[in-house]
């Protein structure tokens, strides 16, 4: 019985198709599971035994369902559900876990608890090995009876058949015997025998008891003992794979080369459809040297018509001795038992490696013969068309394409008509795919009018999404992307292009939200029309509808181009209006104020901003506003906004601060060294004197700044209002 670890859920195969499986279902989710091996199936794929019972053979319970009584419940469902028979095994070997009460499921003694609950299924559940036989088994109930005695576990390990505990430890005792004499040593080996042949008696049908024996002969060079050991396994059962491998290979072992060839020969016989033992046979004789030995036994394989593998090593042993007509003759009957495209290529290709290119082109017609219009492969005529480009027959290949398969046009036509039906089938099955109706409109695009291109997009327009949400529109306003694309690329009807803008614009619902992308698409086809006027007006609907800050930039843009800055003034009002917390937007239109000379302006906009409530950036406001007065050397205001920006912030510090004063100090008497005489370097006149107090009495500076110029826009209001948080 199979269980996985309490830590992690195991992972299990799905079972045969012989096998028998049921899942328990809690709140509709699978919780446990259990197969059943069935009375008379298959022990195993090398085997021809048969299970005599029915076995349980693997149970399972997920970790959050366990402790929870499945365990009992699918013993209970086990046992209901062969009622006719006599005996049920469970698969040995029963994990302790199962009788010492570490289930899955249970605190307590499974089986235990299973059996003491219900009498009656005491005498019918048995831990078994495969088959099943009476040898094999051991009876739940009493093996559980003898673990709990202190006595009682020797003797249920002495009714196992398999004793992994005792047998080791006997045989390591044995060989640490010390022999004396020859008498001492025949003891042993008569002893040893012995033992062999007891558990031989015990279950004939455990071949791994056969091999052992016959390998514990070999190593004495009791080869005629291990033979007959072999020949009598042989007897018990012949379809056992391992054994024939064990039995070949030790007379190969031992140089006995006939002896071998007549255990592959008996192998391939007996059982021909076991390929390990071809590739054995044909490998044993090539090394031999035998070639034709090895040729002859490929042949005798190939008339099994074996799988493409075999077929390949038959031809590469040809190949190792350069016979190259017999691998050619190879390949003529592997392409009819394996007529798959693929092998047809490879054939003209170990045609062509050896410069047969008069054969190549006639087993391509042959293939082409042989497929037929019914199942041919795209694959086969591309190679053949590489083929014959590479030998320069451009018509010879073309003529026999056009002759079978008709002209492209045609060929073109059938694809684009199977590809259509295919995507009508599917945008019928789900109108709102709107992924298919991409493909199908770009296979429109490429090979159709443009009366059959309108008709597909109209109609894959008409299909608007139900729900007014936004990430439910994303990949449809694509299909009106496309056919205004479409209608201004291709069809070059720029009215048509317009119209359709403006249904999309129209479609959509502005009050609960809007594609920019749509609105920029817009306006730029406008530009493109040179209509600047319509362009403006789109923009101006999209932001009077809904003002978005994506839109506005764009705006600004286009104004910027146009190099109508008074509308530049007017939109960026509007932004401010719209996002006054945009710290960036304050920045560029105080940046045009400075390009085009008005200063005062500028200052007044920064004053402004830095007035306002909430800013997201105000730090680099703040930087741009102080970096200004510097390129205008206005160092007297620049030193006051470094006192004002003290006042009104709590998480910048004096050293964050000072070293800008410093450095405005600086530039202020190095300018003022420049404008002076040299003569009065040593005098220190009022502005030095200033900049000085200013440096060195930073703490008198808690009062409200010294406004001055136009910064009086503002006055000490903002300064009440504006307070940044660290």
């Amino acid at each position: 019985m199979l269980e996985g670890s309490s830590a992690n859920d195991a992972f299990f195969l799905p079972h045969s198709a012989t096998e028998c499986a049921k899942i328990l279902w809690r709140n509709g989710e699978a919780a446990a599971f259990y197969s059943v091996k069935m009375k008379g199936s298959l022990c195993g794929g090398t085997t021809s035994q048969c299970y005599l019972l029915p076995v349980l053979d693997t149970i399972f319970v997920q970790r959050k369902y366990r402790r929870g009584g499945l365990g009992m419940k699918m013993l209970h469902d086990f046992c209901q559900s062969f009622l006719a028979e006599d005996a049920l095994g469970i698969s040995c070997p029963i994990s302790a876990a199962m009788y010492q009460g570490k289930s899955f499921d249970v605190d307590t003694l499974v089986c235990k608890k299973f059996l003491q609950a219900h009498p009656e299924e005491q005498k019918r559940l048995w831990e078994v090995e495969a088959p099943g036989d009476w040898g094999q088994r051991v009876n739940v109930w009493l093996k559980i009876q003898m673990e709990s005695s202190p006595t009682g576990k020797a003797e249920v390990v002495s009714c196992m058949e398999k004793t992994p505990t005792t047998k080791p430890r006997q045989l390591d005792q044995m060989n640490k015997q010390k022999i004396t004499d020859a008498e001492e040593l025949n003891d042993y080996k008569l002893q040893k025998r012995k033992t062999f042949e007891d558990n031989i008696r015990k279950n004939r049908t455990i071949i791994s008891n056969w091999i052992k024996y016959a390998q514990w002969e070999e190593s004495l060079k009791k080869i005629q003992r291990a033979h007959s050991i072999y020949e009598c396994a042989l007897d018990v059962d012949y379809r056992n794979v391992t054994l024939w491998l064990k039995y070949a290979e030790m007379e190969m072992k031992n140089h006995q080369v006939n002896h071998a060839r007549n255990i592959w020969d008996w192998a391939i016989t007996i059982l021909p459809r076991v390929n390990q033992f071809w590739y054995k046979y044909t490998y044993m004789e090539e090394m031999l040297g035998n070639v034709a030995g090895s040729r002859q036994v490929f042949e005798r394989w190939m008339e099994w018509q074996p799988e493409e593998q075999a077929w390949h090593f038959y031809i590469n042993l040809e190949l190792r001795y350069k016979e190259v007509d017999r691998a050619q003759s190879i390949y003529e009957r592997f392409v009819l038992v394996h007529p798959n495209v693929k092998n047809w290529i490879n054939y003209t290709l170990f045609e062509e490696k050896h410069s047969y290119f008069a054969h190549v082109r006639k087993v391509y017609e042959r293939a082409v013969e042989f497929f037929g219009e019914g199942h041919m492969d795209e694959h086969l005529y591309v190679a053949f068309a590489k083929f014959e480009e590479d030998q320069k027959e451009f018509e010879r290949n073309y003529t026999i394409f056009e002759k079978k398969f008709g002209d492209r046009k045609g060929i073109e036509d059938i694809i684009v008509s199977k590809r259509r039906f295919q995507y009508e089938e599917e945008v019928k099955a789900n109108p709102h795919n709107y992924d298919v109706w991409f493909d199908y409109l770009r296979l429109m695009e490429s090979d159709t009018d443009a009366e059959t291109v309108w008709e597909v997009f109209e109609r894959a327009i008409t299909n608007v999404p139900p729900i007014q949400e936004k990430c439910h529109w994303k990949r449809y306003i694509y299909l009106w992307i496309n056919y205004a694309l479409y209608e201004e690329l291709e069809a070059k009807d720029a009215e048509r292009t317009r119209q359709v803008y403006q249904a999309c614009l129209e479609l959509l619902p502005h009050k609960k939200f809007t594609i920019a992308k749509m609105w920029l698409l817009y306006a730029q086809f406008e530009i493109r029309q040179k209509n600047h006027p319509l362009a403006r007006r789109a923009l101006g609907t999209s932001i009077g509808k809904c003002p978005k800050n994506k839109l506005f930039k764009a705006y600004i843009v286009l104004e910027l181009q146009l190099r109508e800055f008074d509308r530049c003034r007017k939109l960026y009002e509007k932004f401010l209006e719209f996002a006054p917390e945009n710290c960036m937007s304050w920045i560029k239109f105080a940046e045009l104020e400075t390009i085009l000379g008005d200063t005062d302006c500028a200052r007044a906009i920064c004053e402004l901003a830095i007035d306002q409530p909430q800013l997201d950036m105000p730090e680099v406001l703040w930087k741009s506003y102080i970096d200004f007065e510097i390129e205008q050397e206005e160092y007297e205001k620049t030193r006051s906004l470094y006192w004002w920006l003290l006042q009104r912030t709590q998480h910048i510090t004096g050293v964050d601060c000072f070293p800008g004063v410093g450095q405005v100090a600086g530039d202020a008497m190095e300018k003022k060294d420049d404008t002076t005489a040299a003569g009065t370097l040593n005098s220190q006149g009022p502005e030095e004197e200033d900049l000085e107090q200013s440096a060195g009495n930073a703490q008198q500076h808690k009062g409200l700044r010294k406004r001055e110029g136009p910064g009086d826009l503002v006055g000490d209001k903002a300064t009440k209002q504006f307070k940044t948080t660290p």
